[in-house]
């Protein structure tokens, strides 16, 4: 197609490719207009004027590869020269995000306690923004510097519709990840969630069929669609440095061979 089109307009091949690109990625990107190159005459030739090059032209049209940009103020620029800048340009906005991206917080510290205590802030900041802040308890000293004391009331959970829902439930299951509350050992995690919990209980059992009936447990695949794109941009944020928090805690584990459900 591209082929076909470069023939059409009698454009190069080149000058196609920058164009479908700036298109595909909403960009204008403007073409200078191309026209022959001027060439002087042979003396004595047949296109041979006696007329002063500044008051008339004569061109050689040549070859497609030959034709260059209308010479500007700064002087002509040879074709290959003008081509390679248009491409540096489109290039530069094919690469652009229109959007802005949010980054991962750089500032994440690297000891053991400070990173719990992070985990903790994050943790709580993204339930009570979404209506589950009383879930999430403090875990000094051990783990992933915090838990889940239970699942969200079934109650409250009656009140929302299904995307709100969906919503709180993805966001529990990703938090519950992050403590590691269904990977920790039991005699580490159970103790400290209170005697009603239904989730104390379903650990202590090890009854997931009670933990699932107890909570919705979407189908991984919908994660993206029931809670990343849904989220505000400060919850985003605050669940990406949640992840590279924890990451870094076991990173950290692993690079110093410590047992983080140990009392450390």
């Amino acid at each position: 197609l591209e082929t076909e089109m470069a023939e059409a307009a009698e454009v190069s091949l080149h000058t196609i490719r920058m164009a479908l690109d700036a298109e595909l990625t909403g960009r204008a990107v403007k073409v200078p207009e191309f026209v022959p190159i001027k060439t002087p005459a042979e003396p004595g030739g047949p296109d041979h004027t006696d007329e002063d090059p500044a008051q008339g032209e004569v061109f050689d049209i040549g070859e497609a590869d030959q034709v260059g940009p209308t010479p500007t103020d700064e002087g002509p620029l040879r074709s290959e020269e003008t081509l390679t800048e248009l491409q540096e340009e489109t290039d530069d906005l094919t690469t652009e995000d229109p959007q802005p991206q949010l980054d991962v917080d750089q500032s994440c510290p690297t000891d053991l306690k400070s990173l719990r205590g992070r985990l903790w802030t994050l943790a709580a900041r993204l339930a009570q923004r979404n209506g589950i802040g009383d879930l999430v308890m403090p875990l000094p000293g051990k783990g992933l510097g915090f838990v889940l004391r239970d699942v969200p009331d079934p109650a409250r959970a009656d009140q929302l519709d299904e995307d709100a829902l969906a919503q709180v439930c993805t966001l529990w299951w990703q938090l519950a990840a992050c403590s590691e509350m269904t990977v920790a050992p039991i005699e580490s995690i159970v103790p400290v969630l209170p005697s009603d919990s239904v989730l104390r209980r379903a650990l202590e059992d090890q009854d997931a069929e009670l933990l699932f009936n107890s909570i919705w447990t979407l189908d991984p695949g919908h994660t993206g669609y029931r809670l990343w794109w849904v989220l505000h941009d400060r919850d985003w944020a605050d669940l990406l440095n949640l992840m590279a928090a924890y990451r870094r805690i076991r990173q950290l584990a692993a690079d110093t061979g410590t047992s983080i459900w140990d009392e450390n």
